[in-house]
């Protein structure tokens, strides 16, 4: 699929990521059955460098919700700290410099635009070094399962780094989410 500019966009790798989540936790047939559901909308052969649209993401993320979570939204957190593990430990582990969360964050905003087309990412980390605030803004929308999943990711991205004890809270704002995190 060709991205352009004015459609909101997710990289292939974010949603072949989901689908080894299903795979691994839930058994081929259940990545299958995905597929097959979304094979009309292009799922069947997902290339992780392509491009590919906001909404079949969304789709995908809330369909895994209702097929394995009851409808729950709030256990794609689940999903995001699977994804982080998966892509911080492969691909994208030049990012985590060491297992350091802190120098992890700093660089961060750059891996976010790895993955969606549009908005843009601002952290601040507490002055203590044990918090931070993720401010995610300018996309064309903010939807409930991918804003469970980018909490997830970031949880799951703190653990991989070998913090314990990390807790989150997320807050809507008018042209955006905020993402509160704490560690040990």
């Amino acid at each position: 699929m060709t991205e352009t500019t004015d459609e909101y966009w997710v990289k292939g790798s974010s949603i072949k990521s989901k689908l080894e989540f299903v795979r691994d936790r839930f058994g081929p047939p259940a990545e299958a059955a995905l597929k097959n559901r979304f094979a009309s909308q292009g799922l069947f052969l997902i290339l992780e460098s392509e491009w590919y649209p906001f909404h079949l993401f969304d789709d995908l993320c809330v369909a895994i919700a209702e097929n394995h979570f009851g409808g729950d939204l709030e256990r794609l957190l689940e999903v995001g700290a699977y994804s982080a593990e998966r892509t911080l430990r492969s691909t994208y582990e030049a990012y985590l410099e060491g297992g350091d969360f802190v120098r992890f964050l700093a660089r961060i905003s750059s891996l976010h635009g790895r993955f969606y087309n549009q908005g843009g990412m601002e952290v601040t980390v507490g002055p203590e070094g044990k918090s931070c605030e993720i401010h995610l803004r300018g996309a064309p929308q903010y939807s409930e399962a991918d804003v469970q999943v980018a909490a997830g990711f970031y949880v799951g991205a703190a653990q991989t780094c070998g913090l314990s004890g990390v807790r989150h809270r997320i807050e809507r704002v008018e042209d955006g989410v905020d993402f509160f995190l704490t560690w040990r």
